[in-house]
């Protein structure tokens, strides 16, 4: 998304088997999405060895649910 666009959205597209896209109309303010990669990064940042770490040497952020049964 970028500002001062006509039609305003974020999309994805992954070229595969099977195909996948996305549009989100609107887009996703930039603030959101930034706060979300970091609040799923939590994770594997704690488990990271001690020290100075750049972005390039840790986990890529994902999202996920822990389910208690």
């Amino acid at each position: 998304m970028r500002v001062g666009a006509q039609e305003q959205y974020d999309s994805v597209e992954i070229v595969g088997e099977p195909p996948f896209s996305m549009r989100i109309e609107g887009g996703i303010f930039g603030d959101t999405a930034t706060v979300g990669a970091l609040v799923n990064t939590i994770p594997k940042i704690i488990k990271a060895q001690p020290g100075l770490r750049t972005v390039m040497e840790l986990p890529v952020p994902s999202a996920s649910v822990a389910l208690h049964v």
